[in-house]
């Protein structure tokens, strides 16, 4: 009766739920979610371990594949817990530490030890395992500390500085101060990297890959980059006269021209500088050409960042996948959809490496996260930053 069989075990493991969380560990290395047990199995943990699981039907379970660091377990709800309690369905190659001592990682083993003991996970390789658990005497699952940080710029990050908000035990990003569009930047023994937004808004992303400064804190930036290159130009109303002013020459007060025919007054101009990488990679975070021979709008060609929404009519079905999974959701300017020049096959990545000077500007409204559709370099419609991304990126007004 008090030993795990191999029926209970293979129950489990062929349960509809498990099989598809455990095709999850192909993009990610740990996966967590929930499932009821059979009670020939709680009656097995109640007597190894002491932790009553009848009336629980929402047991946390984890596919888990590599090493897992030194840490100690943390849970959301609860900053202090007795015991971490959890029990291997599978074997596996490598050692569980725990407060300095090895265990072998076999099916049916169980392990209950106390909250505040560091432990690991090492020579694991890359075969999956199963556990339930790792949980505490609640039933709720705890594990390393994954805290992740929001910053409204990429050096209020590398800083700590101004954050936005945290999300602990978390494997998804989250909206946070108005923005749903992020990019991971991390710490690691080659210095500060930026990773490329692959991973986005609701979306998970993997311990392994992605790397941790100090206690697993993921570093998480607002890639405020709806951005003109310096010498772009903007249509605005100058002595009662239309006429495209470089962006350099704009200021605070200057009238512009919006989709609707109407004027908006700039209420916020700056600039910043921008790295652009060296290759034909289309992520996010470059600078994009928009060529006059691909856009019968442009009297000139245009470059933007790939963050820049040219504004469209429509968009097809597989734009409309990639824009949702880079930004989370699908985005209207004055009727038209936001086309982002990373995903408009029609830009082209502008292969000119370094720092370059990159303009950003805001109208004025009384709706601080609104945008509008603006004419550059001959009469290209696309959109402006709001002013909450501006003051949120901590970018200095002129």
């Amino acid at each position: 009766m008090y030993n795990l069989s191999e029926t209970d075990i293979n129950f489990i493991i062929s349960n509809e739920v498990v099989i598809e969380n455990k095709k999850k560990l192909q993009t990610s290395n740990m996966v967590y979610f929930n499932l009821d047990l059979p009670d020939s199995v709680k009656s097995y943990i109640k007597y190894k371990l002491g932790l009553d699981l009848f009336g629980k039907k929402d047991i946390p379970m984890r596919w888990i594949k590599g090493d897992t660091p030194s840490h100690i377990d943390s849970n959301p709800t609860h900053n202090h817990f007795e015991n971490t309690y959890l029990v291997y369905l599978t074997d596996s190659e490598g050692e569980l530490i725990i407060d300095g001592n090895s265990n072998k990682i076999i099916k049916g083993s169980t392990f209950k030890f106390n909250e505040g003991l560091p432990h690991e996970t090492i020579n694991t390789w890359e075969t999956p395992r199963l556990l339930i658990g790792p949980m505490n005497e609640l039933a709720e699952p705890v594990g390393v500390p994954i805290y992740i940080q929001y910053f409204p710029s990429l050096v209020d990050s590398q800083n700590a500085t101004n954050i936005i908000g945290t999300t602990s035990a978390n494997l998804v990003l989250e909206t946070k101060g108005g923005y749903s569009s992020w990019t991971i930047n991390f710490f690691n023994s080659s210095g500060w990297n930026t990773q490329p937004p692959d991973i986005t808004y609701n979306s998970g992303f993997d311990l392994g890959v992605y790397g941790n400064k100090g206690a697993s804190t993921y570093y998480v930036v607002y890639a405020a980059n709806i951005c003109f290159l310096e010498n772009s130009t903007i249509l605005c109303l100058t002595d009662s006269k239309e006429k495209y002013t470089p962006i350099q020459n704009m200021k605070e007060g200057d009238l512009v021209k919006i989709s609707t025919g109407q004027y908006k007054k700039v209420k916020i101009i700056t600039n910043s500088n921008f790295n652009n990488i060296n290759s034909d990679e289309r992520i996010r975070d470059r600078l994009y050409i928009c060529k006059k021979e691909n856009y019968p709008e442009l009297t000139e060609d245009l470059v933007l960042t790939g963050a820049h929404s040219i504004l469209v009519k429509d968009i097809t079905n597989q734009q409309r996948e990639k824009t949702k999974e880079i930004l989370g959701n699908i985005y209207i300017t004055d009727k038209y959809y936001r086309l982002i020049a990373c995903i408009d096959d029609r830009a082209e990545c502008w292969i000119n490496p370094g720092n370059h000077k990159i303009w950003h500007f805001a109208l004025e409204s009384d709706d601080d996260g609104i945008n509008y559709g603006v004419y550059a370099n001959g009469g290209l419609l696309v959109e402006t930053t709001s002013i909450r991304s501006i003051l949120k990126s901590n970018l200095k007004k002129l």
